[in-house]
C-alpha cells in the first residue's frame, strides 16, 4: 500500500472512531421518567430472551433511582461495538408504565439500552458514583 493510501486510511480512521463519542441521547429527560429500577441475576445482552416469569424466579435487587437521575445529566454517549466482560439485566419501570431493559456492564462504568445502538458511560466523579453502586450495592462486590 502507498504511503497516500496508508494516510488516507488512517485520516478516515481517526475521523471515525473521533465521531463515536457525543452527548448521550436525551438520558435525562428519560431518567427523570424512571420509577424503579430492578437488576437481575441474569446476563444483561440476554436480557430481552427472558420472560416475566423468568425474572420472577430469578434472584434481584433494586438499584437507586435517585442516583441515576443525578448521574444522567453527565453521561456520555458511544455508537458503534464494545467488547462486553459481562453485565447484568436491568429493568427499568417508567411513569407512564412502560419498561426498558438494560445491561449494565461490570466493567468501565457503562451501560446499554437493549434494542438500540451504543453504550451511555460515565467518567471521572459520576463514574466513581456509578461504580460504588452497582459493586457496592447491587454486585456486593468488595
Amino acid at each position: 500500500m502507498s504511503k497516500m493510501a496508508w494516510f488516507i486510511a488512517a485520516t478516515a480512521l481517526v475521523l471515525t472512531l473521533s465521531g463515536c463519542r457525543t452527548k448521550a441521547p436525551d438520558l435525562t429527560s428519560f431518567a427523570n421518567q424512571v420509577e424503579s429500577i430492578t437488576v437481575y441475576n441474569i446476563e444483561g445482552l440476554d436480557g430481552d430472551k427472558h420472560s416475566a416469569e423468568a425474572l420472577a424466579a430469578a434472584e434481584q435487587v433494586s438499584f437507586d433511582v435517585e442516583l441515576f437521575q443525578e448521574l444522567a445529566p453527565s453521561a456520555q454517549y458511544r455508537g458503534g461495538t464494545v467488547i462486553w466482560k459481562g453485565s447484568r439485566l436491568a429493568v427499568v419501570k417508567l411513569t407512564d408504565g412502560s419498561e426498558r431493559r438494560l445491561a449494565l456492564s461490570y466493567y468501565g462504568s457503562f451501560f446499554k439500552v437493549l434494542g438500540t445502538r451504543g453504550i451511555v458511560y460515565f467518567e471521572g466523579e459520576a463514574a466513581e458514583k456509578w461504580d460504588r453502586e452497582l459493586y457496592g450495592e447491587v454486585l456486593q462486590v468488595d
